[in-house]
Formats: C-alpha cells, structure tokens, sequence
C-alpha cells in the first residue's frame, strides 16, 4: 500500500507545483491556462490578481493531499486504504471550498478595482 500513500502525496506535490506560476505571475492573460472567470479578463492587472490569490488557495489546500501520503507511508494496508477514501473526500471538500473562497475574493475585487485607472480604491 506505499503505492497508494506516494501516489497521494505525489499528486498534492504536483498539484501544488501547478499553482505555482499562479502565485507568481508568471502565467499571461490567455484562454487555456490559469482561473478563467469573468473578473480575470478585465484588464491584465485584474489577470494577476486573480490568478495570484487563486494560485495561493488552490496549492494551499493541496497541502492535506500531500500530508495524507506522509501519514500513509507509516500506516498498514487498511489504514491506508480508508486514508485514501478521506484523502479523496477531503480533497472533493477542499476544492469545493477553493472555488467558494475565489468567487469570494473576485466579487469583493470587483467592488474595490477602479476599471477606468485599473487600480485598487485602497491603493
């Protein structure tokens, strides 16, 4: 049952390393990769903004996928099996939570980014 804890943690690593050109900015405007929703397209700032927290939400919650496969290694072949059925749940939960906290964040976005001068109103 290692094969079940490293395929665990090994998906929460890449998943993570995914996000990662996310958080830095290093992922132009464009249609295929990065969180495509409405607020995202408005200008290139809103772009970056949107993929950057994005980016952090998404490799955050990815953190338990990875910590499931550690826990795993140390455990018998049931108890990882039962760890990969929660792993796989709390991973459903957790990208379920993703997607409520970044249609959060870009709504609250949207009420404080001046489109005219694409710059935030606290700024």
């Amino acid at each position: 049952m290692i094969l079940i804890a490293s395929t665990l943690f090994l998906s929460g690593f890449l998943m993570t390393g995914a996000c990662l050109p996310l958080v830095f900015g290093k992922v132009p405007m464009n249609s295929v990769d990065g969180i495509r929703i409405k607020t995202a397209y408005r200008s290139p700032d809103s772009w970056m903004y949107v993929n950057e927290v994005g980016g952090m939400i998404f490799a955050m919650l990815r953190f338990p996928l990875m910590l499931a496969g550690a826990i795993g290694s140390l455990l018998t072949d049931r108890e990882v099996a039962v760890l990969g059925i929660v792993a796989g749940l709390s991973t459903l939960g957790s990208l379920t939570s993703a997607v409520y906290l970044l249609i959060r964040y870009t709504n609250s976005y949207s009420l404080t980014f001046d489109q005219t001068t694409c710059k935030s109103k606290f700024s």
